[in-house]
């Protein structure tokens, strides 16, 4: 990799151990010019370790000793992962030409492994004594050096990798099958008027078999409402608000009102409350035409180790005029996620759901 020069818009602000002197400073720094950049008068060469990340992190870790701002000036010095190329060879040689006018460069820093035989030629090169020379078995360690060695105080936290290789990710799965023949939706039609401002709560229970609630709440006039759906436990599992129900009934594109709906996963057994919220003023009884719709469904269980980073769903089916949907409910008994079924023209026969960290515990898949 070609060494190359570190420059920052808006380095950390940190002072570095070399100002509590002032001869060690005016040693390793030439004079900042009109826009307050002071090249300081060093080298880093970061040692190349192909077999793991510790080159990348410790070269990372490296950064605010090449380029830092302190007092309004801006320091910089070239900063090499090294591989013993003809272009670092050049870099070196050209940065301390452009440092002669001051003495050249007077500090070369190794960070991690280079064998012996390169360290004696960049000290050749460079004419200059290599110190320090940072080794360590992590980057952890290795940035806790720089930062020993180089640094005074900082009010930036830097977190490093504890490990610097990494196995590859372990990956296990399962799947199921289930036919669906043509299961049996029932339907429930609750007695509901509503005659006041007071929300008016609707309980209900689905059956076990069922895996997906449907509602359809209607009713004629200019009254419109919005609505929360709580499960079992008392959750708020879906809702609607004021703007959202008020177009649906009144948007002059509409042909007709639509009827406050709800589509969702039973992901608990229990009695279900539907609470309604008159959004304007009623003064006589109104009578809601609402149906209930439970359809049947298929539900699975696995199991998540406590290590799991990702988990990923997939759902496929082989009727792309069959409209399934598959949802997620973790341990807990909470919908984490679900995927409805794509259209006739865009992913038809499929559905997919991924959770990043999910948590440990048994996990529900409910395709219905």
């Amino acid at each position: 990799m070609p060494g190359f020069l570190l420059l920052a818009d808006n380095p950390h602000q940190a002072s570095l151990r070399v100002e509590e002197e002032t001869s060690r400073v005016s040693r390793h720094t030439l004079s900042a010019n009109a826009s307050s950049l002071a090249p300081l008068r060093r080298i880093t060469y970061v040692a190349d370790d192909p077999l793991s990340y510790r080159d990348e992190f410790s070269y990372m870790a490296a950064v605010p000793s090449s380029v830092f701002r302190s007092g309004g000036t801006t320091y910089m010095a070239p900063l090499i992962l090294s591989q013993n190329s003809q272009s670092e060879i050049w870099l070196s040689e050209d940065w301390a030409r452009y440092t002669s006018d001051d003495g050249g460069i007077t500090q070369t820093m190794i960070v991690g492994d280079l064998s012996e035989a390169v360290a004696k030629e960049i000290k050749q090169r460079t004419a200059t004594s290599i110190f320090p020379w940072i080794r360590g078995t992590s980057s952890a360690q290795i940035a806790a050096e720089l930062a020993v060695a180089d640094w005074q105080s900082s009010n930036i936290g830097v977190f490093a990798l504890a490990q610097d290789s990494f196995e590859s990710p372990s990956i296990s799965g399962g799947n199921a099958e289930h036919t669906f023949n043509n299961d049996e939706v029932t339907t429930y039609t609750p007695d509901v008027t509503v005659s006041s401002m007071v929300p008016v709560d609707v309980a209900f229970t689905p059956p076990s078999a069922c895996g997906w609630i449907e509602a359809s709440i209607n009713w004629t006039g200019s009254a419109y409402f919005t609505h929360t759906l709580a499960d079992p436990d008392g959750r708020i599992v879906d809702y609607s608000v004021w703007t959202q129900t008020y177009w649906e009934r009144f948007s002059p594109q509409l042909d007709a009102p639509v009827p406050l709906k709800f589509w969702i996963p039973k992901t608990l057994d229990g009695e279900w409350t539907l609470r309604l919220y008159p959004q304007t003023s009623i003064t006589s009884p109104l009578p809601l035409d609402f149906i209930l719709t439970y359809h049947p469904s298929f539900s699975h269980q696995f199991t998540v180790g406590s290590d799991a980073s990702s988990l990923h769903i997939d759902l496929g089916w082989d009727k792309t005029a069959a409209d399934l949907n598959l949802a997620l409910v973790d341990p807990s008994g909470r919908l984490v996620d679900w995927a409805p079924s794509g259209s006739v023209i865009s992913s038809p026969s499929s559905a997919t759901v991924d959770i990043e960290y999910p948590m440990a515990g048994t996990w529900t898949a409910i395709v219905a």
